[in-house]
């Protein structure tokens, strides 16, 4: 729907669903988050960065995405443990109604 929400990757990197092997995935489709839930990790340079909705700012350094939504995640796009470029579609969400 119109409604649903694009997340483009901040970086080039690699992309990854969890912190390690053993461990579950941040996000899963279907899941209901905040703005400061963890959505995956991004490697550059041998530094991993949690990336979060709360990351994303607009030029003017405003939140793109309201702190008081929940988010669900739709969609996961990018394939864990592979490269994404600057601007690569990550995730899409959509807002929920609280």
């Amino acid at each position: 729907g119109s409604d649903e929400l694009k997340v483009l990757s901040p970086q080039m990197g690699g992309f990854y669903r969890a912190a390690s092997r053993e461990d579950e995935p941040f996000v899963i489709e279907g899941q209901i988050i905040d703005v400061n839930h963890s959505l995956c990790l991004l490697e550059s340079m041998k530094v991993f960065t949690e990336l979060s909705l709360a990351d994303y700012k607009s030029p003017e350094g405003e939140a793109l995405y309201p702190d008081d939504v929940k988010y669900k995640v739709t969609r996961v796009i990018a394939e864990d443990q592979n490269t994404v470029n600057q601007g690569d579609l990550l995730f899409v969400m959509q807002p929920v109604d609280a």
